[in-house]
């Protein structure tokens, strides 16, 4: 006899943030709205940073499980994936973390390694229920959220030798802070942008190795979607002008250094002389902006 968990109702993948968001944040989204976040969007945009840490930076100034504790009253707790079924038995969706290679619906399956998030949402008669949040462009098509199944015996061979799952759990009520208290903090951490230029003058010499562009060229969209988002929190807590000028003037040079790492990103799979602007961009105009804009926002000069 097929046991049953019957699946939770994640179905409605609109007002998401799906299109800004990384892998990880967008099925955390989700998953705290459907825990009845009083904010669904604000823990995954108010933040504005950016960390060099020796290896893939960070665009941000606290860890997405901190903004959510605060924000939501939520806490994403860690768990060996084996008791997966008594969560999904209880109501509680799982967040699943394993390599993109193997998951049939991303347009990464059989293509590219990399960590990626998905739900499962329930388990019945014999299918495993599937909701990921993700949205982006690849080189082998798009990735959109989306609903799916998989026949529950090969979440194990799909989860991998090393599986990571997590629920959100109740923590407490939500105190977010307050939206000047939220900007005045992210200024101070961006300050001259001079961690973003440690971390340019730390790479550059290694230029000809694809794997450094590989990486620049994830910095630079994670940099564009994380700077666009900042961008709606600031119009939706400063004003509409706050956010038009951070868009216009952080968010673009992002666009731009995107540009120039997507090209650089070709090149060298091409065996071909990979051009250096990228660099120049980020330590020149992209840094400038985000200085610029930090001085405006420690300064109180906002439209």
């Amino acid at each position: 006899m097929t046991t049953v968990h019957d699946p939770v109702d994640l179905d409605n993948l609109d007002d998401l943030d799906s299109d800004q968001l990384d892998c990880l944040d967008d099925n955390l989204q989700l998953l705290a709205r459907h825990a009845g976040a009083p904010d669904q969007h604000g823990p995954f945009t108010r933040d504005w940073g950016f960390q060099d840490l020796g290896g893939a930076p960070v665009f941000a100034r606290e860890p997405v499980e901190d903004r959510l504790r605060r924000d939501a009253g939520l806490a994403v707790t860690w768990h060996d994936p084996a008791p997966l079924t008594q969560h999904l038995a209880r109501g509680r969706p799982v967040l699943c973390i394993a390599d993109a290679y193997a998951m049939p619906w991303l347009p990464y399956a059989g293509h590219a390694h990399m960590d990626h998030s998905f739900i499962v949402a329930g388990i019945d008669a014999g299918l495993a229920r599937i909701v990921d949040a993700y949205h982006n462009d690849t080189a082998w098509g798009p990735a959109r959220p989306t609903r799916t199944t998989v026949p529950a015996a090969d979440l194990t061979d799909l989860l991998g030798a090393a599986p990571r799952a997590a629920t959100l759990e109740p923590a407490g009520p939500p105190a977010p802070p307050p939206p000047g208290d939220t900007l005045r903090a992210n200024a101070a951490h961006i300050a001259d942008a001079g961690a973003l230029r440690g971390y340019v003058e730390r790479i550059r010499g290694r230029a000809d190795d694809p794997d450094v562009i590989a990486e620049v060229a994830l910095a630079c969209w994670l940099g564009v979607r994380s700077r666009t988002r900042y961008a709606a929190w600031l119009a939706a807590h400063h004003g509409a002008d706050a956010g038009g000028r951070f868009a216009d003037q952080v968010a673009a040079a992002w666009r731009r250094a995107s540009e120039q790492a997507y090209i650089a990103q070709l090149r060298a799979g091409r065996g071909r002389r990979v051009p250096t602007g990228v660099f120049d961009t980020l330590a020149g105009p992209v840094a400038d902006a985000e200085a610029t804009a930090a001085t405006a926002h420690r300064q109180g000069d906002l439209p």
